[in-house]
Formats: structure tokens, C-alpha cells, sequence
């Protein structure tokens, strides 16, 4: 019995009929390459800047220059998802992509002030901006990608990653689909909060540049 058959998911009744199909495979090996990595971090618009940024908290004021950007990604495929622990541990499912993205923000010309300090006549005052050291601040999002490439129910893929997204942790997850689908469909995967992306034209050539056949060279026993 295939693993994915195994899955809490199956046991739930939901059918996955993209687990056998070639042009699934081809589309997570696509999804993984440099180009398509980067075009999708641009379309969950992660990275930002640089752009002015101010933060007033306190007695204390800061600006600066700031610029959000990915600063390095690492790609798992069939990541296994599961509940509980030995001999309680369940497989719910496999998600097909995570995204490791390591994110820099960087503070760049920042400067500072104070407010609340005497000016000698007797009156509570600003004091002058003054520069302070660049700064960045760094931290880990993980992105979880279901790719179809058959044409299913909406309604059954909410389901689905939904209850990856409850036994995962990850918080952001991409629908990313060979077809296009219904304006209502997008609508109810945005009211989910996840995120469509269309693989189109850059998808199609991509397929269009796979060989027919392509052996390894294992070594032989």
C-alpha cells in the first residue's frame, strides 16, 4: 500500500488522484527551482523596501531606512506532517512543498531622539536627532505549498490544508494549481487566508524542456 493511502487524510475519505499523475512531480520540481522560488516569495510579498520607517514608542523616537528581503531559502519535498508521539504517532499527511525562508529586515541611516528632557527653561523638549548603528533583525517563516494539477472540488482542498496548516504549525500556505480556477474558488481560498498561484506560462515551458527520457546511471548489482 502507497504511504499516502496510509495517511490520516485517506482515512478521512479525502482522495488525492494528483499522488499517481507524472505532471505533479514535474510541477514540485519546478516549484523548487531558483526562478519559480523567487517569483513565488514575490507573490506572498515577503520582502519589502527599502521604504522610510518610523517607530515612536515611549520616550523614544527612531527612523530609518528599512528593507525586508529573503536572505536565503532551503526547499523540502513530501514533508510528512503528523500528531502525537510513538507508538500514538499518526501520519496526517504529506505536504507536497515547505519553504524554509531565512528573513533579514534591515534598519539602515537609522537615527534617534529623546523626548522628555528639560531645555533649561523649565520646559520637557526633544532632543536632537542623532545617528545609531545600523541594525538587522533576523528570523525563520516556514510556507507550505499543495500543488494540483487535476481539477478538484475547492471545498475538499481548503479541507485538506486546513488540517495540514492545525497539525503543522506553518501559518502561510500556497494553493498552487496547472488550471485556472473560478473567481468564487479564489474567494474562498482568500477568506481561508491562503494564498493561488497559477503556474502558466514559465510552468509550460519548463515542461516543454524535460526530456523524454533521461536514465541515471546508477551502479549496477
Amino acid at each position: 500500500m502507497h504511504s499516502h493511502e496510509r495517511t490520516m487524510l485517506a482515512k478521512l475519505g479525502f482522495a488525492d488522484p494528483d499522488r499517481r499523475e507524472p505532471l505533479h512531480d514535474v510541477a514540485c520540481h519546478y516549484l523548487v527551482t531558483p526562478d519559480a522560488v523567487r517569483r513565488l516569495i514575490r507573490c506572498l510579498a515577503i520582502e519589502h523596501g527599502p521604504e522610510p520607517y518610523a517607530d515612536n514608542s515611549g520616550d523614544e523616537e527612531r527612523t530609518s531606512q528599512f528593507l525586508r528581503k529573503v536572505a536565503s531559502h532551503r526547499v523540502t519535498r513530501e514533508c510528512e506532517i503528523a500528531k502525537g508521539w510513538g507508538q500514538y504517532r499518526t501520519t496526517v499527511g504529506f505536504a507536497d512543498l515547505v519553504l524554509q525562508l531565512h528573513i533579514e529586515e534591515h534598519h539602515r541611516e537609522a537615527q534617534k531622539r529623546t523626548r522628555n528632557v528639560p531645555d533649561g527653561r523649565g520646559n520637557l523638549t526633544w532632543t536632537e536627532w542623532h545617528p545609531v548603528a545600523d541594525f538587522v533583525w533576523q528570523s525563520n517563516e516556514e510556507v507550505g505549498v499543495e500543488v494540483k494539477v487535476t481539477p478538484v472540488a475547492v471545498s475538499d482542498v481548503v479541507r485538506q490544508v486546513k488540517l495540514y496548516r492545525s497539525y503543522s504549525g506553518i501559518r502561510t500556505w500556497v494553493v498552487a494549481t496547472t488550471y485556472q480556477i473560478t473567481r468564487a474558488d479564489l474567494e474562498c481560498l482568500r477568506n481561508e487566508r491562503f494564498q493561488h498561484v497559477y503556474l502558466g506560462e514559465h510552468f509550460q515551458a519548463f515542461v516543454a524542456e524535460q526530456p523524454t527520457s533521461d536514465p541515471a546511471v546508477s551502479m549496477e548489482v
